[in-house]
């Protein structure tokens, strides 16, 4: 019933609901980069003893919070005028997060790689 209601929506008000459809959905992303931004500050702060290079994670938390601010702050300036600018701002914040993100897996990777070719402790040898 209530997909029904949207499409008569879309057919007799293409532009409001297209631009509706897109503030929510914009809306919906603040709240997700928020989040997300928030939990990976907290995983970098808890896994600060066990790895090295945590501090990217952080970041990519940090980066995400920003985002997740920056977009309804550009919203309320001009909506309507803005929605382009924002599809920008995710794609730029999308690139940004994913180089600090790969650069975080090759130092996990370059960890477990150097975990694995150390040899095994014996009893005997912590003796």
């Amino acid at each position: 019933m209530i997909g029904i209601a949207v499409a008569a929506l879309f057919v007799l008000m293409p532009f409001t609901a297209t631009v509706s459809y897109a503030l929510v959905t914009l809306g919906m992303l603040s709240a997700w980069a928020i989040l997300a931004g928030v939990l990976e500050i907290a995983a970098a702060i808890r896994l600060c003893k066990e790895i090295e290079g945590e501090w990217l994670l952080g970041l990519s938390g940090a980066l995400s919070i920003i985002l997740g601010l920056a977009v309804p702050v550009a919203l309320a300036v001009n909506p309507l005028a803005t929605i382009l600018s924002v599809a920008w701002v995710i794609a730029i914040y999308a690139v940004v997060a994913g180089v600090v993100l790969i650069g975080f897996g090759v130092r996990l990777s370059r960890r477990q790689g150097a975990a694995a070719a150390k040899p095994p402790e014996s009893k005997d040898d912590r003796l």
